[in-house]
């Protein structure tokens, strides 16, 4: 009987241990996983001024490059003469610039997407951190 117990409170205390172990490695879980969202955002931005700069090809008056668009809190994104885009996304602030044809934007660090701080490096990778 003595030896169930033993068995019984030796698991009770490893199982424990693991739980503890497990909830310290989850608010650095936590923050890889909206370090993520917010690259993930800064991405959809960046792939809907893609996809404004290709549609307006086919419009009288096309994009020329480099084509710049820059995002503010208050008034959104903005490009040319003041057009706005409609972004399911909108940084706090940031300029991106799509260089050439294709595709790539110029480097850049001033987006700030939430309390995060992002760039845009080189062949469009981007990183972002608090």
């Amino acid at each position: 009987m003595k030896k169930i117990l033993y068995i019984s409170l030796l698991i009770l205390l490893l199982t424990g241990c693991g739980s503890k172990e497990k909830e310290k490695n989850k608010p650095e879980k936590l923050e890889q996983e909206q370090v993520e969202k917010i690259i993930d955002d800064v991405y959809l931005v960046m792939s809907s001024i893609m996809v404004e700069y290709q549609i307006s090809g086919s419009d009288s008056e096309p994009i020329e490059l480099p084509f710049t668009v820059t995002c503010n809190e208050k008034e959104g994104c903005t490009y040319g003469a003041g057009k706005k885009m409609d972004l399911e996304v909108t940084p706090k602030s940031g300029t991106f610039v799509l260089k050439d044809e294709t595709l790539i934007f110029e480097s850049t660090s001033d987006i700030k997407m939430g309390d995060y701080s992002c760039s845009i490096h080189d062949k469009n990778i981007v990183t972002c951190k608090k």
